[in-house]
């Protein structure tokens, strides 16, 4: 028998699904792609997973790329709304 999720699972699945849904207006499809979301029991991971053919920045730039600034804005929203602690 499986026990149904927490509240706070619950919430933290809601709030991958939005993050989800909001990269998909934005960004490459590239970028979406190195974004790996997963609840797991020590709450939400967001892995951002750079490529060697698609980087979050310009080659030899300390600069986020314009797509990669939208989809952080989307990830700090979602995030901020949560009441757990952050870790990075």
């Amino acid at each position: 028998m499986t026990s149904s999720p927490s509240a706070l699972q619950r919430a933290l699945i809601t709030a991958a699904e939005h993050i989800k849904q909001h990269m998909m207006q934005i960004g490459s499809e590239q970028l979406r792609d190195q974004v790996e979301l997963s609840v797991t029991s020590e709450g939400l991971r967001i892995e951002l997973v750079d490529r060697s053919q698609s980087s979050f920045f310009d080659s030899g730039s300390s600069v986020l790329r314009p797509e990669t600034e939208r989809i952080l804005s989307v990830i700090a929203k979602e995030v901020g709304q949560l009441a757990n602690d952050v870790v990075i």
